[in-house]
């Protein structure tokens, strides 16, 4: 369990350093340069090293924690791009249907290899998570195209109810920003939290949502049927 949770936090240590190669070719792709102030990234670099901590924690060493591990690396490509350019680029959320759909057909093809997967559920998943995020849009909210196509996915690779956790979970996160943005001014200062006072993106928070709904359900925190 130690030794789990031990490589889990070095890999999601590692993670964001590995995202930040990826995500300053693609900025650099799209005419844009990927700046980050220091307090920033040490921030970043700890929330991934405690999520991946959570993953060796949850999952051990196994294909599903890879799958989890894999997301984990796109998130911080999603996170980092959003924060810096608010972009989140189209490979981002083609790699993550890529990935659900190589270690899903794993799952199909060799059974007890990983968890069942059901397309069908993922196919749910895709659809309530276009609606919720949809809807929005179409009545004037602050959702973008990026952040629509990557509710998308979250659902498909989440599954319909770990999906609709994560949606619940990103509600929380964003109250607690809230929160800690009004009622706590020293740490409403740091940088990262001072700049989303202006410029609010949500692929951060939704990608770090579908990490602790995977996280609770891979623990048996809570029981999804």
């Amino acid at each position: 369990m130690i030794i789990n949770l031990i490589i889990g936090l070095l890999l999601g240590a590692a993670a964001k350093p590995i995202s930040d190669i990826f995500t300053d070719k693609l900025l650099k792709a799209r005419g844009k340069e990927l700046k980050q102030k220091k307090e920033n990234l040490i921030i970043h670099t700890l929330l991934s090293a405690l999520l991946g901590a959570g993953i060796g924690a949850s999952f051990g060493i196994s294909l599903q924690a890879l799958f989890v591990i894999l997301l984990l690396l796109i998130g911080n490509i999603v996170s980092t791009s959003d924060i810096a350019c608010r972009i989140i680029p189209n490979e981002t959320v083609l790699a993550i249907l890529l990935i659900k759909l190589l270690f899903g057909v794993t799952a199909l093809l060799k059974p007890g290899a990983m968890p069942s997967w059901n397309p069908l559920l993922s196919l749910a998943g895709f659809a309530v998570m276009t609606l919720i995020f949809l809807l929005p849009a179409l009545k004037g909210g602050k959702v973008g195209a990026g952040d629509i196509k990557l509710a998308m996915v979250v659902g498909f690779s989440s599954e319909l109810m770990p999906g609709l956790l994560a949606v619940v979970f990103m509600g929380v996160l964003v109250l607690v920003y809230g929160f800690v943005q009004k009622r706590i001014p020293v740490l409403g200062r740091l940088p990262l939290i001072d700049f989303m006072k202006t410029s609010f993106p949500m692929g951060p928070f939704l990608c770090a949502a579908q990490i602790g709904a995977m996280l609770c359900c891979g623990a048996g925190l809570i029981q999804i049927k």
